[in-house]
C-alpha cells in the first residue's frame, strides 16, 4: 500500500511539496519538480533555503498560519513568470494560479481513516 501511495503522490498532476513540522522539505512530486524547478536535492533542506518558499509568493507565513489554525489555506491569484533564465526551463507566460497549503497533521489523519 505504501508503494501505491508513493506512486500516486509522485504521478499526481498537482504540484505537491510536503514540509515537516520543523519546516524541512520532506517530499517533492514530479509536477512540483517540473513546475517549480525543484529536485530530489531539495528534499531534506530547510524550507527557507528553497526558492519556492519565497517565490512567487512568501509561503512560509502561509505554512505557519495553516499550522497554527490547523486548517488548509488557499492562496489565490499567484502570478509568476517562468522563462529561459529560470531553473524550471519551461517557457510560460505570466500565469494566474492558486496554491493550497495543508498542515501535515491533516494529511496524516485523512490517510488513516
Amino acid at each position: 500500500m505504501d508503494e501505491l501511495r508513493e506512486h500516486a503522490f509522485s504521478a499526481s498532476p498537482v504540484a505537491q511539496i510536503v514540509v515537516t513540522e520543523e519546516d524541512v522539505v520532506a517530499l517533492v512530486n514530479r509536477q512540483a519538480e517540473t513546475t517549480f524547478g525543484l529536485s530530489s536535492k531539495d528534499v531534506g533542506r530547510p524550507l527557507r533555503d528553497v526558492d519556492i518558499s519565497y517565490r512567487p509568493v512568501e509561503l512560509r507565513g502561509y505554512v505557519e498560519q495553516a499550522r497554527l489554525e490547523r486548517k488548509s489555506l488557499r492562496i489565490k491569484d499567484v502570478e509568476w513568470l517562468c522563462g529561459p533564465a529560470s531553473r524550471c526551463g519551461s517557457r510560460c507566460t505570466s500565469t494566474r494560479s492558486s496554491a493550497r497549503t495543508t498542515p501535515s497533521w491533516a494529511s496524516r489523519s485523512s490517510s488513516t481513516t
